[in-house]
Order: C-alpha cells, then structure tokens, then sequence
C-alpha cells in the first residue's frame, strides 16, 4: 500500500514519524517536515511501519550520507541523513521527551545544557565486532542488515577508526587464504563467529579478538605469522571460545595466542591497560570530555568514593586525587583484574576494586563501617538495578553523579529515587550519526 505522509517529529531510534488513520507511522531515513511516499510494510494493532519511497519535499537539514546505501541498509547509521549540528539538537530533545514521559520529582525545574558534540563527528570508533559469514564461499565480516539475518560486508564505514577497517580487511584476506569457514548456525558448524578488533588512540596499536565456535584455528601458526608481517600494528591476538547456540557474542573461555597482554589507552594523563573483553568508552574523544565534566562537577574534597558499574577503573582511577579511598564494582573478573593493575601502574594506593554486583557489595561495605560520600554509576542500557536503588535512597550520599547511555532507563530510574533530585544533565554525543546519546545528571539530595 503506497501511501503520501508528513513526517511530524524523530522517534527514539531516528525514525520519522507521521500519522495515518490516526494510528503512528514509523518512516526509517524520514525527517520532520518532509512530505514523503510510503509502502506500509507492517499493520499493528497500534501503528504502521513503512519503507521510504520517496521524498516530495525535503527537509532543509538533510544531508548525503558519505556512507552512500550502506546507511539504510545496516545500524549505526541512523541519523547519517540529517545535519550534524540538528542531530544534537534532537539528542537533548530526547532526553527532555523521556523526563516528559516518566516526569519524574522535580522534572520541569532539570537545566538540561546543550549537546556536546565532536569537531569532527566522523571515524571516532575505537573497536568493530563484526559478525562472519560465508558469501560465494568466501569468508566475509560485516553487519546484519536491518531487520534481517542476511550481513552485508562491509570494507568502509564513516564511523570506524580506518586503522580498524584497514586491519580487518586484511585479515579476512589472511583468513581465506587459508580457507577458515565461518561459522553457520542453522547447521551448527564452522569455525569463526566474529572478529573483534580495538585499537589504542594513544599509539594506534591494535588488539584482535576471534571468536570461534571451536578450540583448534586449523593453520593458525601461519595465520598469526601472515599477520605478524602483513599487519604489524596487530600486537596482541586472541581467541574467546563460544560454542553455544546464543545470541550472545562472547563465550567464557579467553586465550592468548599472541603478543601481548594488553593494549594501552591514556584518558585525562592515566594511563590504562585494556584486555579483549574489558569495557571502554568506544570514542576516545569524546570520552576525555565526559570524565572532564563529572571531575569538574566535583568541586570538592570528599572522603569516598564508589564507582559502581567501574570498568577497567578508568573513572574512579582518574577521580582517585580527590578522595581518601576509591572502591568500584564491577561484575567482569578480567576488567576488575584490569582495574586493580591499572591503579598500580598509574601509582594509585587509594582505589581498590571488587568483582560482583553493587546491590551485593555495598551492603558488605557498610556493614564495615564503610559509607559513600560519592558515588557514581554508569550503568548499561537497562538502567540501575531496583535493589541497588532502593540502598541509594537509604544513603545519606553528599553528591550522586549518574552516568547514561539511555534517557528513558535514567529517567525511569529517578522516579524510583525517592531522596534525591536532578540539579542538571549534560548531554554528550558519544556515536555521531546513530540515535544514541550520553548524558552525565548531577544529582543532589533532596532537602
């Protein structure tokens, strides 16, 4: 069914979005203020999903995308259509439509600052995990198309740091060369998942990771020599065993057959160690940026510090000068084990850090006499656990930093935090180009 449609406003995943038989219409590459050609593509109870057909009146904000067709094709692209400068105009009214929607205590009176974004909003991404796939059997290494489980190789994307792709274009050649089959899970065989590469923004060194559906790489002593000689900013090679039918990328089992342990990255001066499966912020950029601001918003010297959801300790590392004693959680054994030596290595003797859950350490903490002053989550998309929001609104905390990759779980949150208002949020364009944003909201107790 083609149908004519103005497009009213963005949804929360870039979408365009427009109104039919009163019942909304979502418009993937669609701008507001656009009068566009659909095809319905799906009929829901509540609204309709469509494909753009063509634009009759374009938006003034649009742009080309230097991705070309790879922009509608695949994610991460999202917002590749629309002018960098409105794409953060929309990434503040995004966080401003979540508090609208969960209004939680206090929203109208929030200063929400304006977006931080990038000089240059291109080719920020530190580390690809792209999935494999036979193709005219040859192994090939891109992402899925929308909506779908056919990938789409990819050689070049505007977002990813060209040493990555120029790195991971060779070794797919390296890889077929010697006839590695990706994996294939409808018949549940083959060798290779995924290849996971991350590189430092310090010296440009890079980490690679396959991840395989087996023990044994069939010829990997020549595979790792070819690399060794045809891609010599490759230092450190991995493999992470995941032989289980999940959607889920990494398994459990993690070796090193190559280099060496770590790549270093350097945030605010400190510097860090990073191991395969160990979070890190993926813009280095705009990264320096955000730890900038929750440092400045700290304008004073406290006694505790606890950096829940901490990482490899980047946070509480760079913080530790304004404390007594850092301690940070974290649930991933290798990014506490990361942690804890990347203090060392940065002389830090006043943070340690703990594996397992919030909601189960800091009770023990307190239990022992051990209270925050500070603390500072930043959690995963899903937001902060309900047992861990119920110990903040026991805490008699002097400052409450949350750190948010997703406005409608953070906004969601504060309605469950009885004690404590929002003084203000700043946004940070941590992924030009795609739908998401960061937010760092400065928390204070109520009175």
């Amino acid at each position: 069914m083609i149908k004519k449609l103005i497009i009213k406003k963005l949804g929360i995943n870039g979408e365009g979005i427009g109104y039919l038989n009163r019942k909304i219409v979502f418009v993937p590459g669609a701008l507001p203020k656009e009068l566009v050609l659909i095809k319905l593509t799906s009929i829901k109870t509540n609204f309709y999903t469509a494909k753009l057909i063509k634009i009759i009146k374009s938006s003034p904000f649009r742009v080309k995308p230097i991705d070309g067709q790879l922009a509608t094709l695949t994610g991460g692209l999202e917002l590749s259509h629309l002018r960098y400068d409105q794409q953060l105009i929309w990434k503040r009214k995004i966080i401003q439509q979540a508090l609208r929607k969960f209004h939680p205590k206090n929203y109208q009176q929030i200063k929400i600052f304006e977006t931080i974004g990038m000089d240059d909003p291109y080719f920020y991404r530190n580390k690809l995990q792209f999935t494999t796939k036979q193709i005219n059997n040859r192994l090939c290494a891109g992402l899925y198309q929308n909506n779908s489980h056919k990938l789409i190789p990819i050689k070049k994307i505007s977002t990813q740091n060209p040493i990555t792709m120029d790195s991971l274009n060779k070794v797919v050649d390296i890889l077929n060369r010697y006839h590695i089959k990706a994996y294939d899970e409808k018949i549940d065989k083959g060798i290779l998942r995924n290849i996971v590469l991350r590189s430092s923004n310090i010296d440009q060194k890079i980490q690679l990771t396959f991840i395989t559906n087996v023990s044994k790489i069939p010829n990997v002593k020549n595979i790792i020599k070819d690399i060794n000689r045809e891609i010599p900013n490759i230092i450190s090679i991995y493999q992470n065993i995941n032989s289980q039918k999940t959607p889920l990328i990494w398994g459990d089992k993690t070796e090193k057959l190559f280099g060496t342990n770590y790549i270093q990255e350097k945030i605010l001066n400190y510097n860090f160690l990073v191991s395969p499966r160990s979070f890190l912020q993926l813009n280095p950029v705009q990264t320096e940026k955000l730890y900038t601001i929750t440092k400045q918003l700290i304008n004073d010297s406290f006694n505790n510090l606890l950096d829940a959801y901490s990482g490899i300790g980047t946070l509480g590392i760079s913080l530790a000068n304004k404390f007594k004693q850092v301690k940070g959680i974290e649930t991933i054994p290798e990014a506490v084990k990361d942690a804890n030596l990347n203090a060392q290595q940065n002389y830090i003797n006043n943070a340690q850090f703990y594996c397992g859950t919030v909601e189960n350490l800091l009770p023990d903490f307190i239990s022992k006499n051990w209270f925050p002053d500070v603390l500072i989550v930043d959690p995963p998309r899903s937001g902060i656990d309900k047992k861990l929001i119920q110990l903040i609104n026991k805490l008699d905390l002097k400052q409450f930093i949350y750190i948010s990759c997703n406005p409608a779980t953070f906004a969601r949150d504060l309605t469950y935090l009885n004690n404590y208002k929002v003084k203000n949020i700043q946004p940070i364009d941590m992924f030009p180009q795609t739908p998401n944003v960061e937010l760092v909201a400065n928390i204070n107790k109520c009175d």
